[in-house]
């Protein structure tokens, strides 16, 4: 189903250029289950979301592009692999009421699918939106968003060159010159290169898009009656944001009425069929507009807001008679002040002349149930605006008024009062309520007018509300409160309103969230401080046990901190893992509010649950401040968690040298260890050589070792510190010192491949032979491993080349191995012997051909590698390359000699061990250098045999082209066919028989070929049998005929077979 849209993104992924942003976006779409791309209008987030999707594919991901929330639901498939891609997931312009309504009511159902770790949200949202407050409650959004307008993500100059050399090469000096005057850069080179505007100068272009596009409209329009018809249908398209295939048939009276007016605008005949117009439309794909699922819209929403503001300002008339709703409450504007910013930028001014037909369109949107999109506005902002609707709407009938402030607004049921409440204003919250409106309505979501008033801080509209008896203790959903959200947001002058009209202070959610805490979290002072004059519960806790005190020690707010403590809070209350505020604020490095707990009497020495105290986990964090004041009121700087971790083990661990500086001033245990493991321990295998330094001078145990033998020298040479092996040797470390398997510094750099480390080792006289309790030696784990810088490091301090692990198995055979050539070429140059074999005779030579490493054989060959040595079970070299299907290395061992029919112990050759496995090519390659074909096993068994048992019928047909004894059977008489029959291989029984094999040789029990395929069931064996004359009543030596077989066996068409050849039952 969406194969068309993934191909066209495919096809534009063509024009993609890699920037740091795309790198950021790939490692988070990784690890993260949402992620919203956000940015201004233009900066390429649409076009990084397909890429990233595009990349999704390649890593087994199923991507959906979407259109509708619904889509998820639609389209999830637990445990697939699935991105759902959206691109302005929450409106182009601003906030879209309807689709936000539309994820409120799915968000629930949506967050758990995210649940299931193989689903994706991939979404883009244009800044505005991402900024609008309602967005901000559809939390999966803003899981992970990612701002490609920010400092660190926007397009660097080399990226926007890189861009620009993708578009125009010719013209690249023109257009890197103009490349930083919009942010939309990427957009700009997009629609030039689409709209084909070749007879478009590049630079008026890049100075002035807008102008040029102009230009384009209004040649459009004047060139011919064509272009007429194009103007027209692009004008439908941005008037109704998207137009569908169902618009634009005839039956949709709407469009008909909309059109006709707009023909009329347009200069055209009324009578033009919307057929016409969809064609007109048709042709402007690809350069305006773009065709998705059956519906047309504007190519980019940059492009959609500059031909929204030129048709809208050319025919503003037909525009607010006819427009979407959302384009309508969106994008007109009565009235521009200086303050406005860059978002009016493409905004229709509404004159003044034209107010009340914007108004009555309003009222008719009203009417029609678009009510938020009505009473949320952007002109609701303007107290003049306000007025003439309020005029307005009293010059209407009484009953139609009536009607008004009762609809409910078609996607969640609120009421014009609730709207007009949460936009601020007054004088139409006055009418509403003069007009009766249900002052505590609710809708779905149990939002209702104080509440809206309340959390937007509208104080005048409060106090209306309050005036007409709005029940100040209403809750919402989960028990919020006016107080509440009031309190939440810092609106004191609303909180002081609803406080003297006896709003509960100390009213908590289903949470049992009070506003004081949410005062005290959000750090709003003058709320908290209003709140407790009107007696609220300083000590009052939420279901995790959370005091005010806790939270705003938390989130550092000294001040609402200080204010608490004033007021009797609890300055030990605990949250139910033993948590104190203490605890929290040196977590968090507030060191002021750690010195105004402590100076109301807070326990220094507390620890939660696990053991950790405040001052372990500054130390964690590396809070010095806080430390040093911990310390200053006698925190004891040795007392250890429930894992034995000493605050100076745990700085020594992070890295924190100025913490683990001033705990060592406080007397600190340097040698305290948690579970055999000490400072010095962690901070040598962390790599912070500035901590070691500090242990070392106060006395820290350098060969203090765990108890599995492991050494601060063996962990830093593990990993590959080697700034902390040199302060460790200086300070006599023991550079010999095996682990309790005995294994040594050196040991573990070599296996890891520190070469600076082991260089360093060495000179300072590492055993370069030393082995562990396996006699593996340093030499031998950096070849299997395939360190030949550390193999050479080795071999010139003297390394024994040749020696063995305890079951025989030297260097040279283990990278031959795995198939480290560069290492083999150097420890030959060393004198490595080359046919050095292990305890089971196996050479290096044989485990490289068995490992098919080519290149490894070719140099072992090259230095004198015995080519037919066996292992002890006469498995050649060449058997074993033959076995494994590795025809590179059967021809090298080939052309130097290797016997071609050199058996193993049970006198299987390689070319019946090709030949079993179905390695065609190598049985070409051994035929062609003499291989008997006909060569038996102990069991008398051929390669034809094997072959035709196994269904290789390419190996079969090769070996009868090469003389293969057909008939050749085993010591109980079974052929090459009755083997095929038996396993029912039917292209091999056809190629046997066509080389003249025995129809009805049997084997020795009297069983034919035709009686063992009849009694397995292979139809079409039984059909090419009958074929080529097999006796149908050739029976065993039980007497047991190929029909009687099939009875027993229920093979039905087999039996209908051999019937109608003639086959007696017996």
């Amino acid at each position: 189903q969406f194969e068309r849209r993934l191909e066209q993104w495919k096809e534009d992924d063509q024009q993609f250029v890699s920037t740091e942003a795309e790198k950021h976006v790939m490692q988070k779409v990784l690890t993260q289950s949402s992620i919203t791309l956000v940015g201004n209008s233009g900066t390429g987030k649409s076009f990084l979301s397909k890429h990233i999707a595009l990349k999704m594919i390649e890593d087994g991901y199923t991507v959906i592009p979407c259109s509708k929330p619904e889509d998820i639901e639609k389209w999830f498939k637990h445990g697939r692999k699935t991105v759902f891609v959206f691109d302005d997931v929450c409106g182009r312009y601003t906030l879209n009421q309807q689709i936000y309504t539309e994820w409120k009511q799915r968000l629930d159902h949506t967050t758990s699918l995210l649940k299931d770790k193989c689903c994706k949200i991939l979404s883009t949202c244009r800044l505005e939106v991402y900024k609008d407050e309602q967005f901000s409650n559809l939390s999966i959004f803003k899981m992970c968003s990612i701002n490609l307008s920010s400092q660190e993500l926007k397009l660097t100059d080399a990226e926007k060159i890189a861009l620009a050399e993708m578009y125009f090469k010719e013209s690249i000096d023109e257009v890197k010159e103009l490349s930083n005057k919009y942010d939309f850069f990427p957009l700009l080179c997009s629609l030039y290169n689409k709209q084909k505007l070749k007879n478009v100068n590049i630079r008026s272009f890049f100075s002035n898009p807008f102008d040029v596009f102009k230009d384009q409209i209004v040649q459009m329009y004047e060139e011919s009656k064509a272009g007429k018809m194009q103007y027209c249908s692009l004008v439908l398209c941005v008037m109704f944001n998207t137009l569908t295939e169902e618009n634009l048939s005839t039956k949709d009276k709407k469009i008909r009425e909309v059109i006709e007016d707009l023909l009329e605008e347009c200069e055209l005949n009324k009578g033009t069929s919307i057929k016409r117009l969809k064609k007109s439309l048709e042709t402007l794909e690809g350069t305006y507009v773009v065709k998705e699922d059956n519906t047309y819209k504007i190519i980019h929403d940059k492009l959609f807001d500059f031909l929204a503001k030129y048709f809208g300002e050319k025919m503003l008339q037909v525009f607010i008679d006819h427009a979407n709703t959302d384009f309508t409450a969106e994008r007109f504007l009565c009235k521009i002040t200086e303050n406005m910013g860059t978002e009016i930028e493409f905004v229709i001014r509404i004159p003044e002349r034209y107010v009340n037909c914007y108004i009555d369109r309003l009222l008719k949107d009203w009417e029609n149930g678009y009510v938020n999109n009505v009473c949320q506005n952007r002109n609701m902002n303007s107290n003049t605006f306000t007025e003439n609707m309020v005029t307005r709407l009293n010059q209407l009938d009484i009953s139609k008024q009536t009607r008004l402030v009762c609809t409910q607004d078609i996607h969640n049921k609120d009421i014009a009062l609730g709207g007009s409440c949460y936009v601020g204003s007054v004088d139409l919250v006055k009418w509403l309520i003069s007009k009766n409106s249900d002052i505590n309505y609710c809708d779905e979501d149990g939002w209702f007018p104080l509440l809206w008033a309340s959390q937007e801080g509208h104080v005048n509209v409060v106090k209306e509300l309050l005036q007409h008896s709005a029940d100040v203790n209403q809750c919402a959903n989960y028990g919020v409160s006016s107080l509440y959200l009031a309190s939440e947001r810092g609106h004191v002058n609303v909180v002081k309103e609803l406080l003297q009209h006896s709003a509960d202070v100390n009213q908590i959610t289903n949470d049992c969230v009070s506003p004081l805490y949410i005062a005290s979290e959000r750090g709003n002072f003058d709320v908290v401080k209003e709140l407790i004059q009107h007696s609220a519960d300083v000590n009052q806790i939420t279901n995790d046990d959370e005091s005010p005190l806790y939270v705003a020690s938390e989130n550092g707010h000294v001040d609402v901190v200080t204010e608490l403590l004033r007021h009797s809070a609890d300055v030990n209350q605990c949250i139910n893992d033993d948590t104190s505020p203490l605890f929290m604020a040196s977590q968090e490095g507030y060191v002021n509010v750690v010195i105004e707990l402590i100076q109301h009497s807070a326990e220094v020495n507390k620890c939660r649950n696990n053991g950790v105290s405040p001052l372990s986990i500054a130390n964690e964090e590396g809070h010095v401040n806080v430390v040093e004041e911990l310390l200053h009121h006698s925190a004891d700087v040795n007392q250890c968690d429930n894992d034995d971790e000493s605050p100076l083990y745990v700085a020594s661990e992070n890295g924190h040298v100025d913490v683990v500086t001033v705990l060592l001033q406080h007397s600190a245990d340097v040698n305290q260890c948690s579970n055999e493991t000490s400072p010095l321990f962690m901070a040598s295998q962390e790599g912070h050589v500035s901590v070691v330094k500090e242990l070392i001078q106060h006395s820290a145990e350098v060969n203090k070792c765990r108890n599995n033998g492991v050494s601060p020298l063996s962990i830093a040479s593990e990993k590959g510190h080697v700034s902390v092996v040199k302060e460790l040797i200086q300070h006599s470390a023991e550079v010999n010192k095996c682990r309790n398997n005995g294994v040594s510094p050196l040991s573990i750099a070599s296996e890891k491949g520190h070469v600076s480390v082991v260089n360093e080792l060495l000179q300072h006289a590492a055993d370069v032979n030393q082995c562990d309790n396996d006699d593996v030696s340093p030499l031998y784990i950096a070849s299997g491993r395939g360190h030949c810088d550390v193999v050479k490091e080795l071999i010139q301090h003297s390394a024994e080349v040749n020696k063995c692990r305890d079951y025989g198995v030297s260097p040279l055979s283990i990278a031959s191995e795995i198939g480290h050539v560069n290492v083999v070429k150097e420890l030959l140059q060393h004198a490595a012997d080359v046919n050095q074999c292990d305890n089971d005779d196996v050479s290096p030579l044989y485990i490289a051909s068995g490992r098919g490493h080519c290149d490894v054989v070719k140099e072992l060959i090259q230095h004198s590698a015995e080519v037919n040595k066996c292992r002890n079970n006469g498995v050649s070299p060449l058997s074993i390359a033959s076995e494994k299907g590795h025809v590179n290395v059967v021809k090298e061992l080939l052309q130097h000699a290797a016997d071609v029919n050199q058996c193993d112990n049970d006198d299987v050759s390689p070319l019946y061990i090709a030949s079993g496995r179905g390695h065609c090519d190598v049985v070409k390659e051994l035929i062609q250098h003499s291989a008997d074909v006909n060569q038996i096993t102990n069991d008398d068994e051929s390669p034809l045999y094997v072959a035709s048992g196994n269904g290789h019928v390419d190996v079969v047909t090769e070996l009868l082209r090469h003389s293969a004894d057909v008939n050749q059977c085993t010591n109980d008489d079974t052929s090459p066919l009755f083997m095929a029959s038996q396993e029912g291989h039917v292209s091999v029984v056809k190629e046997l028989i066509q080389h003249s094999a025995e129809v009805n040789k049997c084997r020795n029990n009297g069983v034919s070929p035709l009686s063992i395929a009849s009694e397995n069931g292979h139809v079409d064996v039984v059909t090419e049998l009958l074929q080529y004359s097999a006796d149908v009543n050739q029976c065993d030596f039980k007497d047991r005929s190929p029909l009687s077989v099939a009875l027993e066996q229920g093979h039905i068409e087999i039996q209908s077979l051999l019937k109608g050849k003639g086959a007696n039952q017996h």
